[in-house]
């Protein structure tokens, strides 16, 4: 009896092992590191390159630089805390030319958020910066959320019985979106989960002294990234970039100038040029989006153009 209830333990054992193996090669699993895999061998890195862009999703889809003619790198990983935006900066100080130009988004609620609390946002990280950029780092964290994942968390096994379609959002070149009353169902739900995630009312937040906190701690960070820059002869540029009507609509001239702009200038102190897209007619017809808020191949195209043409002075 006991020589049988063993077997079903190293069987059991063996299934998880095996099921976790199978997970690993998932959708689900492997679609959160889309946007890190650069990072994973930086002898293939580009080298000199003379503008760089950081972020979160927003910008993930708002530049691409393949029309450009320059040495241009998109570096913004989804989603993304300014703090881990520093820190890829400093992974990627070496690969920039002494003048390059360091594009720092500021977008829409992103002053807003200091730090993830689910730590599952931070299994990326662990793929490539080391333990010092990493906030929270933990060794059993790495192994749970990278080499057994399944294991330390059963539920994923609904993925290897029905996966997740691999993320191909950033091919798309229409918006799939094509009415105007799932455009705003849309922006509506961007402006419901900010709500819930920050416990505010937009547009007219009443932040709490944790909005305050995390506020302040970006403002912080954002500026010693701008000393940073200036320190290593970058040009740092502070952008933000546009969103479609439906959702920019939902934003007051009053927020943006007190809850983004007013922000960007209490951690200014470089006087970095401010390159404001926000709702620039040129880019916020939907037919340039997926959604209500990221930008398709031909809207990222054409704004990624329009800066370079305006940092190189291309125009003149």
């Amino acid at each position: 009896m006991i020589i049988f209830i063993l077997a079903l333990i190293v069987l059991g054992i063996v299934i998880l092992y095996i099921a976790n193996a199978i997970y690993k090669r998932t959708n689900h699993f492997n679609n959160q590191f889309v946007d890190v895999r650069k990072y994973w061998d930086m002898t293939t890195f580009p080298n000199n390159l003379q503008v760089v862009n950081l972020g979160s999703n927003h910008p993930k889809f708002g530049f691409d630089y393949s029309e450009t003619g320059i040495r241009a790198v998109n570096c913004a990983v989804g989603p993304q805390t300014l703090e881990y935006d520093f820190a890829i900066l400093r992974k990627i100080t070496p690969y920039l030319t002494k003048d390059a130009f360091v594009i720092i988004p500021i977008c829409l609620l992103k002053l807003f958020l200091y730090r993830q609390k689910s730590r599952s946002t931070h299994a990326k990280y662990y793929t490539f910066l080391t333990k010092d950029d990493i906030v929270g780092y933990s060794k059993m964290e790495q192994i749970k959320l990278l080499k057994f994942p399944l294991i330390f968390n059963p539920r994923l096994l609904r993925y290897v019985l029905c996966d997740v379609k691999k993320d191909t959002r950033l091919e798309l070149t229409e918006n799939p979106m094509k009415d105007a009353a799932t455009l705003n169902k849309d922006a509506d739900s961007w402006i419901d989960c900010w709500n819930r995630e920050f416990d505010i009312t937009l547009p007219t937040p009443n932040l709490s002294e944790e909005n305050k906190s995390d506020i302040q701690q970006n403002i912080r960070i954002l500026r010693e990234m701008l000393e940073y820059c200036k320190m290593h002869d970058f040009k740092p540029i502070i952008t933000i970039l546009p969103v479609t009507d439906y959702l920019s609509s939902r934003f007051t001239d009053e927020f943006i100038k007190e809850h983004i702009i007013k922000y960007i200038n209490a951690a200014n102190t470089v006087k970095a040029p401010v390159l404001n897209y926000l709702k620039d007619k040129r880019f916020t017809s939907s037919e340039l989006y997926i959604n209500s808020f990221f930008m398709n191949k031909k809207g990222r195209n054409l704004l990624t153009k329009e800066m370079i043409n305006k940092i190189l002075d291309r125009n003149k």
